[in-house]
């Protein structure tokens, strides 16, 4: 048997024995007969104190081949279990004077964390995946396959991520995490507080290429969130756009269906030239004019159209869908109108690959105040050094009498984090995706 298994084997056995013997204790003295009572309860309370001898006797056995199996290993071994002090059972006092223990997990994590701050993500994997194979000695613990999980993702390893995933289903009998690419998110955490820094004006604006692309969809997808947090209208301007064939209208249909299911307040320049521009022969056009009576909230015309797309391509058309968008047009000279409301800003967020000068960009731009929550959910790595800057500012922030939190950092990120006694000067939560 390993010796971790024995240990915590024996371990179990030390505390049932020492509860059985506390009880032959309570059973003694309760039944500790006077001088002068009849033989038989003074052959109980015997029997008592011959049962408490017996497992005196057991445990010392017991006590001392744990301490010759010990002694033959190294006092730390490789899967970081130490038992650091046994000493013999007193008989009177019946209990262990001095047994510590340190956790395996930890060590295995916190490694495989400060190899990935270091940039050494194959080792901090080896690691972790070594630690939960089927010889290891984490392979049935669910914490340490939820940090091999954030480690795929931060390293935005997908495949690799499903097939742990159905190796997690399989073992455990439940649902695996979903797959998020943390560093894509990043990159879009990135875009949407460069847009904040030139949000200086009182509405957002998407401008459509002359050729689409999923780039220039994720730009949509970002200038629509930020209209919708600054509670501002967002002017949409397609002038440019001329689609040449199915793949871009298949494109302007996915941007036109991702406005018409945002509650968002559009201004629409080139409206006139995009509808004169459907290719009545492509069913992808076809298609996309839907799209836009859709975002334009043209039911009747909508069911029109989806007669004739029917007809002369023989497919089912789409069924209308109420838009939560609202589309206003507006021309090159007219402006459109702006809410009063002062923008927001975004929320304190620290995001992407933190080095020392990035970490003290994002820091100085973040003014700490008590209950802080900086958001850390796009994070995908701190080195050491911005780490430490990381810890600084929060221990600043704690001296003054306010707690900040880090929100949503991934498991990798959160043990390097423990590691570095970060938790003693912020609150630390982890992501729950």
């Amino acid at each position: 048997m390993p010796l971790e298994s024995k240990q915590n084997a024996d371990l179990v056995r030390h505390r049932e024995l020492n509860a059985l013997r506390r009880l032959m204790v309570q059973r003694g003295k309760a039944e500790a007969p006077p001088v002068d009572q009849p033989a038989s309860q003074q052959s109980r309370s015997f029997a008592s104190t011959q049962a408490i001898e017996k497992i005196d006797a057991l445990e010392a056995q017991m006590n001392q081949q744990l301490f010759e199996h010990s002694t033959s290993h190294t006092s730390s071994d490789a899967d970081g279990f130490q038992l650091t002090q046994i000493q013999a059972f007193d008989r009177l006092a019946k209990t262990t004077q001095s047994m510590t223990i340190q956790p395996q997990e930890p060590n295995t994590v916190q490694q495989a964390g400060e190899q990935f701050a270091n940039h050494k993500t194959q080792i901090a994997q080896t690691l972790l995946e070594q630690a939960i194979g089927e010889r290891g000695q984490q392979h049935d613990r669910v914490p340490t396959w939820l940090v091999l999980f954030d480690l795929y993702r931060a390293s935005d390893q997908m495949d690799r991520f499903e097939a742990l995933a159905l190796d997690f289903s399989i073992r455990f009998g439940r649902s695996p995490p979903s797959w998020v690419s943390i560093p894509q998110q990043a990159a879009i955490a990135e875009r949407e507080h460069e847009g904040s820094s030139l949000q200086g004006a009182e509405r957002a604006e998407w401008v459509a290429p002359v050729t689409l692309t999923e780039e220039t969809l994720l730009a949509l997808q970002i200038a629509v969130q930020a209209a919708i947090k600054l509670q501002r209208q967002l002017v949409v301007d397609w002038r440019a756009f001329a689609a040449v064939d199915a793949t871009q209208w298949h494109l302007l249909r996915s941007a036109l269906h991702y406005l018409a299911t945002q509650s968002v307040h559009c201004y629409v320049r080139g409206i006139t030239e995009l509808e004169q521009s459907f290719d009545p022969e492509s069913a992808e056009s076809w298609l996309a004019r839907l799209a836009l009576l859709r975002c334009q909230n043209r039911v009747q015309v909508f069911e029109d159209v989806a007669i004739d797309y029917s007809v002369q391509f023989e497919i089912s058309p789409p069924d209308w869908t109420r838009p939560e968008c609202r589309f206003d047009l507006t021309s090159d000279a007219g402006e459109p109108q702006t809410n009063a409301a002062e923008p927001t800003n975004m929320l304190p967020e620290l995001y992407g690959t933190l080095d020392a000068g990035r970490a003290v960009k994002l820091l100085a731009a973040l003014v700490p105040t008590d209950g802080m929550v900086i958001r850390c959910d796009r994070l995908v790595r701190c080195d050491p050094v911005a780490t430490m800057a990381i810890a600084r500012f929060a221990q600043a922030a704690k001296v003054q009498g306010m707690q900040l939190e880090l929100q949503g950092v991934h498991r990798v990120l959160a043990a390097y984090f423990a590691m570095q006694n970060l938790y003693d000067h912020a609150k630390v939560t982890i992501r729950r995706d």
